[in-house]
């Protein structure tokens, strides 16, 4: 490749992939649709009042969120990972930079960005509904920062997981995470030990009230995740140079 980035070879293959999988695209689609309208159903046939109606938009979320998002970006690394279809992606006259951003542009942009257009609408629907029957005030979800960061770093792992380990990749990577998970639990736990036998960095251990959010600690640790995010496309744009015909 003599140039690094074309924007025409960039657009040309985003065209294609919209192309070769539309099929996909529109049954998950469909799917996705039918998960979310069914919770919001179940929520909104909540009639207990020991639980708070809002509390019913974060299953739904994080349910359909997570079904959506990491299926449609793990399956998208997992075929191109793959000996048969990944031998001809990787024959295609687009340099590693171009193919790198085509993946980012879909699983970081436009299958977020159709996840919440599409969520955000039976949201809207389903809180006036819900609102309207139960003669409530029950506010469409909002997103912060930390769930944002959590589904970035999530969508980043499977992407990179999934084209490593190929077939099975998903699997695998879920597995990975979850033994990852385990250990940053387990550091945080002994270190928040650590701390209230014998040192306070400025934290009053008689109190009763200490929270694992106090603990220095804690913000290093949740910043070292979320710079995995930048990390993880920084490996897999090298493993897809390595990969190159």
């Amino acid at each position: 490749m003599n140039q690094i980035f074309s924007f025409k070879r960039y657009a040309w293959l985003v065209k294609r992939q919209l192309v070769e999988n539309a099929a996909i695209y529109k049954y998950g689609i469909g799917l996705l649709i039918g998960l979310i309208a069914l919770f919001f159903w179940l929520f909104s046939n909540w009639k207990s009042d020991a639980i708070a109606p809002s509390l019913g938009h974060i299953p739904v979320l994080f349910i359909t969120g997570s079904f959506f998002l990491l299926i449609f970006s793990g399956n998208f690394f997992e075929s191109i990972g793959s000996k048969n279809k990944g031998m001809f992606y990787f024959s295609l006259p687009v340099s590693p930079l171009e193919r790198v951003a085509v993946a980012f542009t879909f699983v970081m942009i436009l299958f977020p960005a159709l996840f919440l257009l599409i969520f955000s609408a039976f949201d809207y629907c389903a809180v006036q509904a819900f609102n309207s029957i139960h003669h409530t005030n029950v506010k469409m979800i909002e997103l912060d920062l930390n769930i944002t960061g959590i589904y970035a770093l999530l969508i980043s792992a499977f992407a990179l997981g999934s084209f490593m380990f190929g077939k099975n990749g998903m699997i695998k990577t879920g597995l990975s995470l979850f033994a990852l998970v385990l250990v940053y639990f387990g550091l945080t736990l002994l270190i928040f030990r650590f701390i209230l036998n014998g040192l306070s960095f400025g934290i009053n251990i008689n109190s009763n009230d200490i929270r694992i959010n106090d603990i220095p600690f804690n913000d290093l640790f949740t910043s070292a995740w979320y710079l995995l995010i930048p990390l993880f496309w920084i490996i897999l744009y090298f493993k897809i140079k390595e990969k190159e015909v």
